[in-house]
């Protein structure tokens, strides 16, 4: 499992910094087919950096996967 959250997190990271930065992520859920407004890609890239750092490290990233796989199908988060 973690392998495979390992290669997911290295497809969003372009860079190979060891950070998703929010502009890696809203170019990959645009390349996914995934269209979402600056406001969306804001308020996920903050859900995600739960440090506030500005940027999603490994870490950060498999609780959001995590945490993502229990809550119901329409659960939205907000921040």
């Amino acid at each position: 499992m973690v392998d495979d959250l390992r290669e997911l997190f290295s497809s969003f990271d372009q860079d190979n910094s060891g950070a998703i930065e929010r502009e890696e992520l809203g170019q990959l859920l645009q390349c996914m087919g995934q269209s979402k407004s600056e406001d969306e890609v804001d308020r996920l890239f903050n859900l995600m950096d739960a440090d506030g750092s500005g940027d999603v490290d490994f870490e950060e990233f498999c609780i959001v996967r995590l945490v993502r796989r229990q809550l119901p199908p329409l659960t939205v988060a907000r921040r």
